[in-house]
């Protein structure tokens, strides 16, 4: 401590957004204590004065945080995004898509099944069209859930269900009015905002509202979108 003419205290955010802007501007993958430092020998060197020449040490790389800071979810739900950092990622979405919805998309329409018919009717269904999963309605067209291949396969062969089993004894349920299990995807959803979902899910159900009363509505399918078609997307426009 005798030797130390200053100490510098610095947080996380400081520290996280200059390591970030070192990826970003140098290409230096570096850690979030890399850019504690660095931001510390600027403060420092702000006091210097012109002509001074400064050394700082770089003592961790990014390897340990890939799913920390350098995740933008991940440092807006901690506070620590700046708003210049917000706009310009919500800057790059834009540019990317070109206001793109997911109506550009022209999307076939959704081949859906009913939650009464036999699972096995479903698989058929799905073999012959190439699809890994179909939107499921009730009777009166409305979006009840999704049936997949991969989700009828293990029920199947691990004997939880039987081979007459129904759809409905087979399918992923969403639940409507949790935001977490269901996300509404209209026609009218900018393609910007699809990148997160499809970083954790396979595939969308895109829906019109319909009206019940005057307090609920429900959902019908009308296309399914999956990352291959905002792939196929971006590939055509380039």
């Amino acid at each position: 401590r005798s030797v130390v003419d200053q100490w510098i205290k610095i947080s996380d955010k400081p520290s996280f957004t200059m390591a970030r802007r070192l990826i970003r501007e140098e290409g230096v993958l570096c850690g979030g204590s890399s850019g504690g430092a660095l931001w510390a020998a600027v403060e420092a060197a702000r006091n210097l004065g012109p002509g001074k020449r400064v050394v700082t040490l770089l003592p961790d790389s990014v390897r340990n945080y890939m799913t920390r800071f350098l995740n933008d979810d991940w440092m807006m739900e901690r506070g620590f995004l700046d708003a210049e950092d917000e706009k310009r990622k919500e800057n790059e979405r834009n540019a990317q898509w070109g206001g793109a919805r997911v109506k550009d998309l022209c999307l076939k329409r959704a081949v859906v099944i009913e939650m009464s018919t036999p699972a096995h009717e479903a698989v058929e269904l799905m073999k012959t069209n190439g699809f890994d999963q179909l939107p499921v309605i009730t009777p009166r067209g409305i979006l009840r859930g999704i049936i997949t291949l991969g989700n009828v396969l293990s029920l199947v062969t691990t004997g939880r269900v039987i081979s007459d089993a129904k759809v409905s004894d087979v399918m992923f349920r969403f639940q409507i009015n949790s935001s977490k299990k269901f996300r509404e995807i209209t026609p009218e959803t900018p393609l910007a905002e699809l990148d997160h979902f499809f970083e954790n899910n396979i595939a969308g159900i895109v829906t019109e509202r319909l009206s019940i009363d005057e307090d609920r509505v429900a959902f019908k399918p009308v296309h399914v979108i999956t990352a291959v078609d905002l792939l196929t997307y971006l590939m055509d426009k380039e």
